[in-house]
């Protein structure tokens, strides 16, 4: 497995995950006013999807915020960072290794339901001063 991520390299906006079956590519990946297009390919045969342009990042600060608010637990939970960092900590194991790092994780009992989402109008892209996008667009 390989992953980089970073806004230091190539002027690139997108992600890949490749699988047994096929992959996934959503490209761009990373623009905040811009539509993101996913293309999945299985067996050879890709399907692709738009996604209307929209803030990604508003509705989460909503969310959280409201539960801060409210005394309630956040859904996905301080759990899944954990789980998270115990991934992350394992595939740097795995690299000093050279060895697989197998992990016991606790399967998820909840998840967010679909009515949890907020949908925020699209941000538009900023000015910027003196500095250029990541991806140098």
């Amino acid at each position: 497995a390989q992953f980089v991520s970073g806004f230091g390299s190539s002027d690139v906006s997108m992600y890949q995950v490749a699988g047994t079956k096929g992959d996934l590519r959503l490209d761009p990946g990373y623009e905040i006013a811009a539509e993101l297009t996913h293309r999945l390919t299985i067996g050879g045969k890709t399907r692709k999807r738009a996604f209307a342009r929209r803030d990604q990042f508003a509705p989460e600060l909503l969310y959280f915020s409201n539960c801060v608010l409210n005394d309630e637990t956040p859904e996905p939970s301080g759990k899944e960072g954990l789980a998270d960092v115990r991934i992350i900590t394992a595939l740097y194991q795995s690299i000093k290794t050279g060895k697989p790092v197998k992990l016991d994780l606790a399967p998820r009992k909840k998840r967010p339901p679909l009515a949890q989402e907020i949908v925020s109008p699209p941000i538009e892209k900023p000015e910027l001063i003196h500095a250029d996008t990541p991806t140098g667009s």
